[in-house]
């Protein structure tokens, strides 16, 4: 289960893929059951400490068979905090 404090997140526009931990990932290893979807895991006890989102622009449009395959994983709570970082590094990238 991840954790209640404030989650790392971070979007890398130059390769579409955001990136979400939650917890601590120095002991961790990473699960891709659906495509473009890694499921990052602590080590020890196989709790879900983050997630790694390879084309993140089409894995989030909504109406979209990935975008379904995505909140089936990350829930609303996680995609929301996503979607914030997302919005705030695509308007740096448009200035």
């Amino acid at each position: 289960m991840l954790s209640t404090k404030e989650p790392m997140i971070d979007y890398d526009s130059k390769f579409d893929i955001m990136y979400y931990s939650d917890g601590d990932t120095s002991h961790s290893y990473g699960d891709e059951n659906i495509d473009n979807i890694v499921v990052v895991k602590d080590i020890s006890s196989d709790e879900v400490v983050g997630y790694t989102i390879m084309n993140y622009k089409k894995m989030s449009t909504p109406n979209t068979e990935q975008f379904k395959e995505l909140m089936s994983v990350i829930g609303k709570t996680v995609y929301d905090k996503m979607m914030a970082c997302f919005d705030r590094s695509m308007s740096v990238v448009k200035m």
